[in-house]
């Protein structure tokens, strides 16, 4: 998984995403099982461990407390010695969970949800409040797919030459999966001189992945050359793959 997808586990489980952004969150884990049992794992040890912004802290106390008993015994306050096999087998299921987790995470194949998280269409600008356009913004922000398409289909209408609308259209077809679509809007962006070609590549690699087709991913990924704004996460999933 990426980072992105590690904050918005963080995010949902300590109830930090405002209303819409849950609720859009939770239609996505109803519809994509292997999103789900990678939280249900994350929460797992999260409550092992506690949050990721604790377990540096936790980390070193633990160290700590290791070094500080020097011994394989524990001296209670009556006098007492006990063996501290319990102290030993609990840290051991602890961290074989954690490792669980991550081997999980970190060597499955990557999947197309750890990579689907899109920046929101923000289209409205101040005393512009166009009701066509706040459709569109608002379908698509709560992963109203369907009802997004059409709002953006209506907007290219009158701007048929908007490159980012396009994108935008391309990600709600392929949310729908109506793929073959999607893959046009992308390959016609990738294909012209739009400040947009690199992010319609990165996108025809998602594509890819989405219908597990690896091969085909990793040709548009290392189309994206260096100095782009989509190369670092491109690189990111080539590692993966």
């Amino acid at each position: 998984m990426n980072e992105e997808t590690y904050l918005s586990f963080d995010r949902y489980l300590a109830n930090e995403m405002p209303a819409d952004e849950r609720a859009a969150f939770e239609l996505t884990l109803q519809s994509d099982t292997t999103l789900a049992e990678k939280l249900r794992i994350y929460q797992e040890v999260q409550e092992i461990v506690g949050p990721r912004y604790q377990r540096q802290e936790q980390e070193f106390d633990f160290r700590k407390n290791l070094a500080s008993i020097g011994s394989e015994e524990l001296v209670e306050r009556t006098g007492r010695t006990v063996k501290m096999n319990w102290y030993i087998g609990a840290a051991a299921a602890s961290i074989a969970l954690i490792c669980a987790f991550f081997f999980y995470t970190s060597f499955s194949t990557p999947e197309y949800s750890d990579y689907a998280h899109y920046e929101p269409l923000a289209l409205v600008e101040r005393g512009n409040e166009d009701a066509s356009i706040l459709k569109a913004q608002q379908a698509f922000n709560t992963r109203r797919y369907a009802d997004a398409m059409e709002a953006i289909n209506a907007l290219l209408k009158h701007d048929d030459k908007n490159d980012a609308l396009k994108i935008y259209k391309g990600i709600s077809l392929l949310e729908l999966d109506r793929v073959a679509e999607a893959n046009s809007l992308f390959t016609e962006v990738s294909n012209s001189s739009s400040i947009y070609k690199d992010k319609a590549l990165w996108m025809l690699a998602l594509s890819a992945l989405k219908q597990k087709d690896y091969k085909t991913c990793e040709a548009f990924l290392n189309k994206i050359p260096a100095g782009s704004p989509e190369h670092k996460q491109a690189q990111d999933l080539l590692d993966k793959l």
